[in-house]
């Protein structure tokens, strides 16, 4: 009986990893009618359902997520002991696809140059990066290993670590401020020509700016000459010497270093959120450990550097 609660269990593990019963019955190697009969064997001897079986999209029960966040990390453990025992005879250390799930801006200001080093240390590792911000959505049905997200999980299966917090700030080309000058208070903001967000498609005009100094806040109404739904293009516009734009640092620190940007007004912030690490609970792998140090250890020597 337990030999064939393991089976099921690890087969359970694979399909909530995949996320959809087809697709895991091909991947298997299994027909559809009995992947779905083995999980329902599981269920009888654990005594509840641990997916909606009426429901046209795979989504787990509250049983199901927990049995998935008890029994994973064990199943991955027990895999890549006997993936460690076979690589031994080829001398390979860390191998494996991780699945990354994180912010663009992240990847393209922080994380993209240090990548190459994580990668050369380990040459059996691949990483599958997707850029998007899972914000409260929950790994498990997103198919990722680990995300960077910018609000905590609603899931408490799961591990969370703090990497630290960001600012947006305004900033601008040195050439405007050769062109145009700076402005030395939040309301002399609307003497220059800015650029703004739009969120759900709207013009973002009402902002909150901080002194990070005092802690004072500000109303303010920006009345921008542009407005844009991606900080890239923001960025890119501002690179020409013609306008402010208000960015997250992060996205700004490169070009800060190279002299391409100049932060106005650098002891206001217009917002701020948290940025999080999070992963799987329990042990699932030591090259994730691993990627979870490294990307903890760029993020930290990101946050002395900016200070400079």
């Amino acid at each position: 009986m337990l030999d064939f609660i393991y089976d099921d269990l690890d087969l359970f593990v694979k399909l909530v990893e995949i996320g959809n019963i087809t697709l895991a019955a091909q991947k298997l190697n299994l027909t559809r009618a009995t992947l779905k009969q083995r999980v329902k064997q599981l269920e009888k001897c654990l005594g509840y359902e641990l997916i909606y079986h009426g429901n046209r999209k795979f989504e787990l029960t509250k049983n199901g997520s927990m049995i998935y966040a008890k029994f994973a990390s064990s199943m991955h453990q027990l895999q890549e002991s006997i993936q460690s025992i076979h690589s031994l005879d080829k001398g390979q250390k860390s191998f494996g696809i991780i699945r990354l799930a994180l912010p663009g801006a992240f990847m393209h200001s922080i994380l993209s140059l240090h990548l190459n080093s994580f990668l050369d240390k380990h040459p059996n590792v691949s990483l599958s990066i997707s850029y998007r911000t899972l914000g409260r959505s929950d790994l498990i049905n997103n198919q990722f290993d680990l995300a960077i997200c910018n609000s905590l999980p609603e899931l408490q299966s799961v591990k969370v670590r703090k990497l630290g917090d960001e600012y947006l700030k305004f900033y601008a080309h040195p050439r405007y401020i050769e062109l145009y000058g700076a402005p030395k208070s939040i309301a002399d903001l609307n003497k220059h020509k800015c650029i703004g967000y739009l969120y759900n498609k709207k013009p973002l005009n009402k902002l909150l700016a901080t002194n990070l100094q005092t802690a004072k806040e500000t109303s303010f109404i920006l009345n921008a000459q542009l407005y844009f739904d991606s900080t890239q293009s923001m960025l890119q516009i501002a690179s020409k010497g013609e306008f402010i734009v208000y960015l997250p640092r992060s996205l700004a620190h490169n070009l800060i270093k190279k002299g391409e940007l100049v932060e106005i007004l650098p002891q206001y912030s217009v917002f701020s959120y948290s940025r999080y690490l999070i992963s799987h609970s329990g042990v699932r792998s030591k090259i994730e450990h691993e990627l979870i140090d490294f990307i903890d250890e760029v993020y930290k020597n990101y946050e002395n550097d900016k200070y400079r």
